[in-house]
């Protein structure tokens, strides 16, 4: 194998240029996504998948793509400033060959990030991955063989990760205080409530025996014995998981309800909008007016990572409560648990 690598022919003045054509196209996808932010604040995101990875990262995208508009940039220079033989031995070379391992490394942990943990897919990202990949091939077989070593390399050490998925609705994880087990339930969904929201109080009342979905309880804090129908109880939830969670999505309400349909995954926040949900899980479900109320609804491909948010109409402050401020007592009169 050393030798046929050793062996193996310089890359053409034809690959340079499609070489060059490439970093081209990268520096002016990641430039304009860089232009896109400072006029709108926000990234471009050419499915829902890119908004559920923007919203699960520490840094601003607009941080990644100076990243990625430099490295683009560094290797229009590196191409340029090569000999025409990427074989010889020199700087240039050589530094465009480590800034793609490097480049490869780095999108190995960002697919498995996607793949392991989201579930969902960012088409804009992908379209980058594809920018790297190309130019590790444009620049010969040697360097293609060792930029997929690397990428496999990484990839391998994020398989042997126990990752948890933040839309993997249907085990047992440390944040659940319990479950109402439904083996075979179509629907598998998270309830995210606090002890201090009556309308969290409101939703949890509307479940019994009836319920054929399989429903896991989250809470944001510490929550007195809840007694529900069905519910296998977890002694040693860890809540603080649960306020990581639905800061890195996003959501600031309560009560929000986290559902997996086969591929589809929804994010339904507010009271009326979640037991209008729920009533999918009773014997006679109802069909009509799903999400009239409440305050989103986000179905997610978890394949493709398509999605599509449903605004309400109506203002929904009275059937939801901010994260961390306790709603007052007297605003719902909870009816009685349905038996």
């Amino acid at each position: 194998m050393a030798y046929i690598l050793k062996k193996q022919p310089s890359a053409a003045a034809g690959s340079r240029w499609l070489a060059a054509l490439i970093a081209l196209l990268g520096l002016v996808l990641t430039t304009s996504q860089i232009g896109y932010i400072f006029k709108t604040g926000s990234a471009l995101c050419l499915n829902g998948g890119c908004a559920v990875v923007e919203s699960l990262t520490r840094l601003p995208p607009i941080f990644f793509n100076m990243a990625g508009a430099f490295f683009f940039l560094v290797l229009l220079i590196c191409n340029q400033l090569a000999e025409n033989d990427y074989g010889a031995r020199n700087f240039w070379s050589r530094a465009a060959s480590l800034a793609l391992l490097v480049a490869m490394a780095m999108e190995g942990v960002l697919v498995s990030f996607q793949s392991q943990v989201l579930q969902v897919w960012c088409a804009y990202c992908l379209i980058i991955f594809a920018c790297v990949f190309l130019l590790n091939l444009s620049f010969g077989g040697r360097q293609f063989l060792l930029g997929m070593a690397v990428f496999a390399a990484v990839v391998a050490a994020s398989l042997s990760l126990n990752y948890t998925s933040p839309w993997d609705v249907s085990g047992g994880q440390r944040g659940s205080y319990g479950e109402i087990v439904r083996p075979h339930a179509a629907i598998k969904a998270r309830l995210y409530f606090s002890a201090a929201c009556p309308h969290c109080e409101e939703v949890i009342a509307s479940l019994n025996e009836d319920v054929s979905c399989q429903i896991g309880f989250y809470p944001l804090d510490t929550v007195p014995e809840l007694s529900v129908a069905g519910l296998k109880k977890n002694p040693h939830y860890d809540s603080a998981v649960n306020r990581a969670l639905l800061q890195g999505l996003g959501l600031g309400e309560v009560p929000a309800l986290v559902a997996r349909e086969g591929e589809e995954i929804r994010v339904v926040i507010g009271k009326d909008a979640i037991l209008a949900f729920l009533e999918r899980c009773r014997p006679a479900p109802i069909s009509s007016g799903l999400f009239s109320q409440g305050q989103f609804s986000t179905p997610i491909n978890a394949r493709n990572g398509q999605s599509r948010i449903v605004d309400s109409a109506e203002n929904t402050a009275e059937e939801s409560c901010p994260v961390g401020v306790a709603c007052p007592p007297e605003a719902v009169a909870l009816p009685p648990a349905r038996r």
